[in-house]
C-alpha cells in the first residue's frame, strides 16, 4: 500500500555520510493499526540506505538519514507500507497506519508471529483466542486451544486434561504463563487448569520449528497464555447444565490497575448413555496487575493465585479405583521491566502444591508434591548492522525444594505407617544463553536462532547416583519469501531438547494412575523438525497450509511393567510427520446479515518408532468448521467437528471410532455492555472418546449454558 509524501518529525545534527560533513534528518514516529492500537515488532527501514530499526512497544521508532528517503514499514500481520519522508520547516509527529493483511475479527485469530512479543521469532506461526471476544464461555483452557488445527486432547478426562500439539504431548509441549514457565509432578503434563480462563486475555499456541526458541520442552509446540487486563468493571455469572458448572467474575481496571477474581464449581457430569463422569471440582481465583513507568521506561508487576479442592480424576476404572486432588495450590509473582525497544528484564517466583488420594481395593495412598520454581532473565536487542538486526539473552530457570511424600490411609483418611519420601528437597537449575539474528533483503526475510541450555537435577540425597548434569545446544533457521503482496512462502528446519524431569528420574511411589518407578539413567530427548508452509492473505480470506515432519531421538515412552505398574524408557526414536490447515474467511454486508465469519481447519498426523510401533499421544485426523453471524446486537455461531477413526493405537492407548461433534452459541447485546448468550455442546449427544488414553472415560453428553455478562 503506498503512501503520499507525509510530514514527519524531524531533528537535524551534523553528522558525516563520507563525503564530508551534512545536515542528518532524524526521523521518528509511530505505527498504528486501523484502532489505533500501536503495532509492536513491525520493521521499519530506509529503502534507499538499508538501515532498519524495529518499534517499540508503543508502536514508536527513530532512524538517522541524510536526504529525502522512503521509509518501509513491515510486519507479517499487516500490509507493507511505503512511505516518502521530506524535510520540512514544520515538523509533526509522523503516524503510519498499517492495514491488516486479513481483516476479520474472530474469537480465534490466525496470526503470522506472536503479535504484541517482539522479542519472538517471526518464523514461528500462532494461532490465538481472545475470550473478551468470545459469545458465550470456555469451561478451561482445554476448550480454548482445541479449536485450533494440530491440537488436540490428551490423556485423561476431567479438570486437569492436557493437550497434544502436533502430536507431541506430556512434557514435550512448554506451558508458559505471561512468560512464567509453568511445571507439574504429573507424569501427563503440564496442566493450565488452575487458572480460570475468564482472567485470560489472549493465549497463544506457537508451533513449528522455531518453537524451540524457548527452551528445554518445547519440542512439539508451546502455549503461552497472558492475563486479561482489565481497563473497566467487568462481571459475569454462567451455567451449563452438565455437572450443574457455575462460573463467576468480577473485575476493575484502570490504565495502571487490573484487579480480578473468578470462582468456579461443578458436580460430576455424564456421559451421552448417562454413565458417571467423576469431574467435579471447586476452584477459585486472583489476578492484580499494576503498571508502572511511561513509554522509555515501564515496569509492570503481575500477581496470580489459585486454590483447587476436591477435584475429581474422571476415567474408565471408576469407581473400582478413584483418585481425587484434594487440594491444589498456586501463587505466582512476576516482576518485568522494559526499555522502550531496546530490553526486558524479568524475575518471578512460583510456588505450588499438589495433594493427590488414590485409592484402589485394599489401599488408600496420599501424596503430597510440594515445588519453590523461580527464573528470570534478560534480552537485548542486536543493531548489529544496517542489514542485519537481532537479540540475545540469557535465562534461568530453577526449583528448589521439590519433595513427593507418601502415606496410608485407613477408611477414615487418617493417615497410617511410615511416610516414604522417593523425592526428597530435590532440585533443578538450569541455565541457558540464546541469539537470534534476522536480516531481510528485497522480498527474502531470513532468520537464524541458537541456544546454549545447561541442567543440573539432584534428588537431594546425597547420593550421586541421583544427581545429573549435563549441556546442550539447540537453534533454528527460517526463511520467508513474499512471491505476492498475497502469498508467502515459509520454510523452517530447527533443532530441540528435552532433559528428563524429575518425576521421569527420580519419582517412585503413587500416581493417579496407579504405581510409577523412576528410571535415573534417562537419557535427554533431542529433535530435528522441518516445516514447509505457504500463506495466502487477501482483505477477507486467510489460508495456510502447512506439512511438517519431526524426529525425535531417545524418546522417552511410559511402559507397562504390570497390570498397574509403570516406568520410563528411551526408545530408539520416533519419527512424526503431518498436514495441517487453518484458514478463516470473512463476509460483510451479506443479504442475511451484518457480518459472516468462517474459521476452518484440518490436520492429519501420523507417528512411529523406528521399529513401525505408532508412538502414543497422536491425535485422530480432524475437520472442523466454525460459522459466525453478526446482525445487529445478535450473534450466531455454530462450530462442527468431524473426528475421523483411528485405528493406530499407541503404547497404552485404544482405538477411538468416528465421531461427528455440533456446538451452537447465541447471543445479544443490550446497550454497550449487557451480553447475554446461551450455548449447547454435543447437541446431538454423541457418545465418544476424546483422546485415545486406555483409561480415558466417554466424553460429557449433551449440555445447555447460560451466561451474562458485563463487560466494556
Amino acid at each position: 500500500m503506498a503512501c503520499p509524501p507525509v510530514l514527519a518529525s524531524v531533528r537535524q545534527s551534523t553528522a558525516t555520510d563520507g563525503a564530508g560533513e551534512t545536515e542528518a534528518l532524524a526521523v521518528s514516529g509511530r505505527t498504528l493499526d486501523q484502532e489505533g492500537e500501536p503495532v509492536t515488532g513491525a520493521r521499519v527501514s530506509i529503502v534507499e540506505d538499508d538501515v532498519a530499526t524495529t518499534t517499540d512497544d508503543s508502536g514508536a521508532f527513530r532512524l538517522e538519514t541524510f536526504a529525502t528517503r522512503t521509509l518501509l514499514v513491515e510486519h507479517p500481520a499487516f500490509q507493507p507500507s511505503s512511505i516518502t519522508v521530506v524535510r520540512e520547516s514544520v515538523a509533526q509527529e509522523l503516524v503510519i497506519e498499517l492495514e491488516p493483511r486479513f481483516a476479520a475479527s474472530d474469537t480465534v485469530t490466525v496470526k503470522a508471529d506472536l503479535l504484541g512479543d517482539r522479542f519472538s521469532p517471526n518464523s514461528i506461526a500462532s494461532s490465538a483466542w481472545d475470550p473478551s471476544e468470545s459469545v458465550g464461555e470456555p469451561g478451561s483452557v482445554l476448550d480454548a486451544v482445541v479449536e485450533i488445527p494440530g491440537v488436540s486432547q490428551n490423556g485423561q478426562a476431567g479438570l486437569f486434561q492436557v493437550v497434544s500439539v502436533r502430536g507431541v504431548a506430556r512434557q514435550r509441549v512448554l506451558t508458559m504463563l505471561d512468560g512464567v514457565r509453568l511445571t507439574s509432578e504429573r507424569r501427563a503434563g503440564v496442566s493450565a487448569s488452575f487458572i480460570d480462563p475468564l482472567l485470560l486475555g489472549e493465549l497463544d499456541v506457537l508451533r513449528g520449528p522455531a518453537s524451540t526458541y524457548y527452551g528445554s520442552g518445547a519440542l512439539g509446540g508451546a502455549l503461552q497464555l497472558l492475563p486479561r487486563n482489565f481497563e473497566a468493571w467487568s462481571a459475569q455469572v454462567g451455567y451449563r447444565s452438565q455437572g450443574d458448572e457455575a462460573s463467576l467474575l468480577a473485575a476493575w481496571g484502570s490504565s495502571n490497575w487490573s484487579l480480578a477474581t473468578a470462582y468456579r464449581s461443578a458436580d460430576d457430569s455424564e456421559t451421552a448413555e448417562g454413565e458417571r463422569l467423576f469431574s467435579s471440582f471447586e476452584q477459585g481465583g486472583f489476578s492484580i496487575r499494576r503498571a508502572f513507568g511511561g513509554e522509555s521506561l515501564s515496569s509492570s508487576l503481575r500477581l496470580l493465585g489459585s486454590r483447587g479442592t476436591d477435584i475429581g480424576k474422571a476415567s474408565n476404572r471408576f469407581p473400582e479405583r478413584v483418585t481425587v486432588y484434594p487440594r491444589e495450590e498456586h501463587f505466582i509473582a512476576r516482576w518485568e521491566t522494559r526499555g522502550a525497544a531496546d530490553w526486558r528484564a524479568r524475575v518471578y517466583v512460583h510456588p505450588h502444591e499438589l495433594e493427590t488420594d488414590a485409592s484402589r481395593p485394599g489401599q488408600r495412598q496420599l501424596v503430597v508434591n510440594e515445588t519453590f520454581d523461580y527464573g528470570g532473565g534478560y534480552e537485548h536487542r542486536l543493531p548489529l548492522s544496517k542489514r542485519f538486526d537481532g537479540r540475545a539473552g540469557i535465562e534461568l530457570f530453577g526449583r528448589e525444594g521439590v519433595d513427593a511424600r507418601e502415606r496410608g490411609l485407613d477408611s477414615a483418611g487418617v493417615p497410617i505407617g511410615e511416610e516414604i519420601r522417593s523425592l526428597a528437597n530435590a532440585s533443578k537449575r538450569e541455565s541457558a544463553a540464546y541469539a537470534v539474528i534476522n536480516t531481510s533483503w528485497r522480498k527474502l526475510r531470513l532468520e537464524l536462532g541458537g541456544r546454549y541450555t545447561h541442567d543440573r537435577q539432584r534428588n537431594g540425597l546425597g547420593s550421586a547416583r541421583l544427581s545429573t548434569s549435563e549441556s546442550a545446544t539447540s537453534g533454528f533457521f527460517g526463511l520467508a519469501v513474499d512471491v505476492s503482496p498475497s502469498v508467502s512462502v515459509l520454510a523452517n528446519v530447527g533443532s530441540g531438547l528435552r532433559f528428563p524431569s524429575l518425576s521421569e528420574r527420580f519419582f517412585t511411589g503413587t500416581s493417579g494412575r496407579g504405581v510409577i518407578v523412576g528410571e535415573p539413567s534417562l537419557e535427554s530427548e533431542r529433535s530435528l523438525s522441518r516445516e514447509l508452509s505457504l500463506r495466502f492473505y487477501s482483505r477477507h480470506l486467510f489460508l495456510q497450509l502447512a506439512a511438517y515432519r519431526n524426529e525425535i531421538d531417545d524418546y522417552i515412552e511410559r511402559i507397562n511393567v504390570s497390570p498397574d505398574v509403570r516406568t520410563f524408557r528411551n526408545l530408539t526414536s520416533g519419527t512424526l510427520e503431518g498436514l495441517e490447515l487453518e484458514g478463516a474467511a470473512d463476509f460483510v454486508d451479506v443479504p442475511w446479515g451484518d457480518k459472516l465469519h468462517l474459521r476452518f481447519g484440518a490436520h492429519r498426523i501420523r507417528g512411529e518408532s523406528d521399529l513401525g510401533v505408532p508412538l502414543a499421544d497422536v491425535p485422530a485426523d480432524r475437520l472442523q468448521l466454525t460459522t459466525e453471524q453478526l446482525w445487529g446486537p445478535w450473534t450466531l455461531r455454530l462450530r462442527s467437528e468431524w473426528r475421523f477413526e483411528k485405528t493406530a493405537a499407541g503404547p497404552s492407548e485404544v482405538e477411538t471410532p468416528s465421531a461427528v461433534l455440533v456446538g451452537l452459541q447465541v447471543g445479544r447485546r443490550f446497550g454497550e455492555r449487557l451480553r447475554l448468550a446461551v450455548e449447547g455442546r454435543n447437541l446431538f449427544d454423541e457418545l465418544y472418546l476424546p483422546s485415545a488414553d486406555d483409561e480415558a472415560p466417554y466424553a460429557p453428553g449433551r449440555s445447555l449454558g447460560l451466561v451474562v455478562s458485563y463487560r466494556p
